[in-house]
């Protein structure tokens, strides 16, 4: 009524409107509860799934005994794509779900929004596998037998052998740049920075010392 007579509009038309005018449904009750369980469930994985995996990946190095290597291979590749098959799986699901539950195209938007928001936390890890993925297929690379990877070792292994300390400095600067660059979230996360630590000490003493045993000093 308040929006009639400001217009100027006859009070007559009151009475023509139906009781919903000016009413937009966008979600009901349970949709919206649907939707905080899936972002739910979505979350809870993104913590059990990546901590079980790296649990597994661990396991798995330490009981292959003389094929490390080749599970380092076969580890760095299902990182990067499981990480790619969840951020397509998000993608696909939330573009799903919006669909079934949202009739009105004016309001998707948002509610796609919604459900990024709900769901960063998959996305950040996600991310994250795939980062851990590329420098474990590069440090596999690097260790194996090709022609290049020979070379390279060849090439690094003066310093490599005789002078650990500025190995270690250079993965520390390089650690360094990482962290203040901070591509995706995990590398803000302390945790996470801390597990990247490891992951590149250990990485880089495992073939510095291969480096050693192949190119002793003369």
């Amino acid at each position: 009524m308040g929006l009639i007579q400001r217009l100027g509009l006859p009070d007559s038309l009151e009475a023509k409107l139906p009781p919903d005018a000016g009413k937009i449904k966008i979600m009901s009750g349970n949709q919206v509860k649907t939707l905080q369980n899936a972002a739910s469930a979505l979350n809870g994985l993104s913590i059990v799934l990546p901590a079980l995996a790296l649990g597994m990946l661990g396991l798995a190095v330490y009981l292959s005994e003389g094929r490390r290597r080749r599970t380092l291979l076969f580890a760095g590749i299902a990182l990067v794509a499981v990480g790619a098959f969840v951020l397509i799986v998000r993608n696909i699901a939330g573009n799903g779900i919006v669909e079934s539950l949202v009739k009105h195209d004016s309001v998707k938007p948002a509610v796609h929004n919604t459900w990024d928001i709900g769901t960063r936390m998959l996305q950040d890890v996600a991310q994250a596998t795939i980062i851990l993925g590329i420098p474990l297929l590069i440090a596999v690379w690097l260790s194996g037998a090709s022609r290049p990877a020979v070379a390279f070792r060849r090439w690094a292994a003066p310093g490599m052998r005789d002078q650990p300390g500025l190995v270690y400095t250079v993965v520390g600067a390089i650690v360094v740049l990482i962290i203040a660059w901070g591509p995706i979230p995990a590398t803000r996360k302390p945790i996470l920075i801390l597990i990247l630590i490891a992951l590149f000490v250990v990485g880089v003493e495992a073939l510095r010392r291969q480096t050693a045993e192949e190119f002793p000093a003369p």
